[in-house]
């Protein structure tokens, strides 16, 4: 038997690849405050979030693969997280422009039986 997919993730753009993949899967919003831990690197926190996300999932279904993912910017040292406004956006691609910016991904896979 085929094992569902669980995104644990709000994001539009991420449920969008997995149905452009045709892929069988179901959502889990995480309720889950991403963390910005200023000693940390920028590539332990992408897999530290996606693996809250994964787990918090883990909590509400009883079978799948749960999937938690995490993306975030690093732009002149700085790391951005999620935009919460269009004027934000707006104002952070218009400092994008033309700049060098680092992105960074992480994903944490539970397979629960």
């Amino acid at each position: 038997m085929k094992k569902i997919i669980i995104l644990a993730s709000s994001s539009p753009r991420r449920n969008e690849i997995l149905k452009n993949a045709h892929l069988n899967f179901k959502i889990v919003k995480p309720y889950v405050k991403e963390a910005i831990l200023k000693k940390k690197k920028i590539s332990y926190l992408v897999i530290y979030n996606a693996k809250r996300k994964a787990e918090y999932a883990l909590e509400k279904k009883r079978a799948g693969l749960i999937l938690g993912v995490d993306t975030l910017v690093l732009f002149k040292n700085k790391i951005i997280g999620k935009v919460f406004s269009k004027k934000e956006a707006k104002e952070l691609l218009k400092n994008f422009n033309g700049k060098k910016l680092a992105v960074y991904t992480g994903l944490y896979l539970i397979d629960k039986e």
